[in-house]
């Protein structure tokens, strides 16, 4: 669920985290790293949209403003998290007048 609206199944999902870090310099001249925070990273590709889906994801992103990203898939529970949308870059085929797009879903978590 994204924003309140269920997507489609995704060709794949991909999760990882992302660590604030500022690098620090003594006095001594002695460097080091300072970890100051993780935020969380949700990545979800399709190959096979309908062009109605993907407009659906696109008004969603176009928002540019924090949305709920939950998912409840089986095992899959992820709690709803508020995250900053961005869509890369859409490929298009159209077969038979209908578009059918490819594209990924990149979700960071927001505080």
């Amino acid at each position: 669920m994204l924003d309140g609206t269920s997507l489609p199944r995704p060709k794949f999902f991909r999760r990882d985290s992302i660590y604030i870090v500022r690098n620090i310099r003594a006095i001594n001249g002695k460097e080091g790293r300072d970890i100051s925070g993780k935020k969380e990273r949700f990545v979800l590709g399709w190959e096979m949209l309908l062009e109605t889906e993907f407009d659906i994801i696109k008004t969603i992103v176009d928002k540019n403003t924090a949305v709920t990203f939950s998912i409840t898939d089986g095992n899959l529970i992820l709690n709803e998290t508020s995250v900053l949308a961005t869509l890369e870059p859409a490929s298009y085929t159209v077969p038979g007048g209908n578009y059918i797009v490819a594209t990924e879903i990149e979700l960071i978590e927001v505080e």
